[in-house]
This record gives structure tokens, sequence and C-alpha cells, in this order.
């Protein structure tokens, strides 16, 4: 068989998996022309429908590892983001240097549950390509720490 033949089956089977988890955890999944997200109070799991089928089945596992983060850590009262859930009632809190480690704390946790997801999915996906994707989502959001717009953090 084809590569492009095997990667476009490939590619069916891994949706056909995640929608099916998803559908199971009372989630619905759908494309988006802006950018991949999971919306909790809607929940929803977009996937950014300009990018190559590839990276859709990785942002669509880190979308569902925000969803595993949210149902067993912010759900929960965990401790590690504190500051995101003080901001869902005080935004100042958004522009605090803790906060923004929480969200890069955060991401970093979606992109492992999003990898475990697929592992107990038994999705085809090669872990360096999956890696090699969240690290350059990963230094995005470093990008966003370093700029120095925080300096709201001295009023909280």
């Amino acid at each position: 068989m084809k590569k492009s033949r095997r990667e476009l089956l490939d590619y069916e089977k891994n949706m056909f998996k995640i929608k099916s988890w998803c559908e199971k955890n009372g989630l619905s999944v759908q494309s988006s022309g802006e950018r991949a997200e999971y919306d909790p109070g809607e929940k929803v799991v977009c996937y950014y429908d300009k990018t190559r089928k590839r990276k859709r089945i990785y942002e669509l596992l880190h979308e569902c590892g925000h969803y595993l983060v949210e149902k067993n850590s912010l759900n929960k009262g965990d401790k590690r983001y504190s500051k995101q859930l003080e901001s869902l009632y005080d935004g100042r809190k958004e522009y605090s240097l803790e906060y923004r480690i929480e969200v890069l704390r955060e991401e970093f946790d979606a992109w492992e549950r999003g990898w475990r997801l697929g592992e107990r999915l038994g999705l085809n996906i090669d872990y360096w390509c999956y890696k090699k994707f969240m690290t350059e989502s990963i230094a995005s959001y470093c990008d966003w720490i370093s700029k120095k717009n925080y300096e709201k953090e001295s009023q909280l």
C-alpha cells in the first residue's frame, strides 16, 4: 500500500477513535478555521482545519488532554492550578507571572495526557513527530510568558 493511502487510512481510524472517545466523555468534536481549542463551557474540542491531517490528530489529543486536566485536576481544586482558578473570580490574576507559569504547566500536562490517551486508544502516531509539534507549541507559550506585560502583578 502506498504511504499516502496508508496515512489517510491511519488518519481516518485515528479520528474515529478520538471522536468515539470524545462522545463517550460528553464532548463534541468540531473543525475550526481559527485554531485548535477545548471549550469547557460548551464541552467542545476543536481542531484547526488548515493544518495537515497528522497535526490535527496531535491537536485533538492535546485538546482532549485539556479536558482531562480539567476533569482530573482543575475541578478537584488541584493547588498546581490555584491562580487559574482564582482568575475565574478575579481577572487581575491573569496578569501575574505565577498565572502564566501555571498556564504553561497545564500545557505540558495536556500534551502529556494527550499522548497517553493516544496510547490507550491504540492510535498509530509517531512519538517524535508528536514531540516536535508539542515543542513548537510550548515554545509559543514560553514567548508569551517572557513578554514583560504582566506589570500589574505587583497590584495583586
